[in-house]
């Protein structure tokens, strides 16, 4: 079964940019200095709990599709997905944030490079939506990762390589790992440039960081 939401963690984005019919980015992550290693992609698509309540705010439908995937590592059998997500990869994966938590993991055995398309859509991106939804990138040592060890393979300490926040229309992206020796690096081109201006604030995006994840899994396979 799927690990649910549990906890903040992340930082908030403070974002002033045009609302935009759809927003399409091209992500490049390079994990040559990783090459060979058996890996999870954890990719998450959630509402923000801005009080840290454990309720998720309400947010204006919004739809993320991930598409053009390719890599020249290889794709495993483990595969989970929870919520709202339809698809799977090498194919396409569309993303709703109408529940609450919607996320999929995949097992990936790396290569030097793996590539993939993000669409953002929906009502979520016109002038007079609300709330707050965040899309997040992260990547784990699977074997550890299985056997209840958070080992995460980006140098950011909660495993996140990349954040793309839409909050009321407008949508922002930060990529908090500072590439390191050994570690993947990677790179988010925006294909439909947006002027945009974004300030690091405190605040918690509500991702499931993967300690948390391994924790609840050694507790649902006691």
């Amino acid at each position: 079964m799927r690990l649910g939401s549990l906890g903040l963690i992340g930082a908030a984005l403070a974002v002033t940019s045009p609302a935009t019919a759809a927003t399409v980015y091209d992500i490049s992550f390079n994990t040559a200095a990783r090459n060979g290693v058996n890996a999870l992609l954890d990719l998450q698509f959630v509402r923000v709990d801005t009080d840290g309540d454990g309720t998720r705010d309400p947010a204006s439908p919004l739809t993320l599709t991930l598409s053009n995937f390719a890599t020249d590592g290889a794709l495993g059998s483990q595969e989970e997905s929870d919520g709202q997500v339809a698809g799977s990869l090498p194919g396409t994966l569309t993303f709703g944030n109408v529940t609450d938590f919607n996320a999929y993991l995949r097992e990936i055995t790396l290569g030097d490079l793996t590539t993939f398309r993000l669409t953002f859509g929906g009502p979520g991106l016109d002038a007079g939506a609300f709330g707050q939804t965040v899309f997040g990138i992260s990547a784990y040592d699977r074997a550890e990762f299985n056997s209840g060890v958070f080992a995460p393979i980006l140098s950011d300490a909660d495993g996140i390589a990349a954040i793309f926040l839409v909050r009321d229309g407008r949508i922002s992206f930060e990529t908090p790992n500072t590439p390191e020796t050994g570690r993947p690096s990677i790179t988010v081109t925006a294909v439909v440039p947006e002027p945009a201006t974004w300030a690091m604030l405190v605040g918690g995006f509500g991702l499931v960081g993967g300690a948390m994840r391994v924790r609840r899994r050694a507790v649902a396979f006691a």
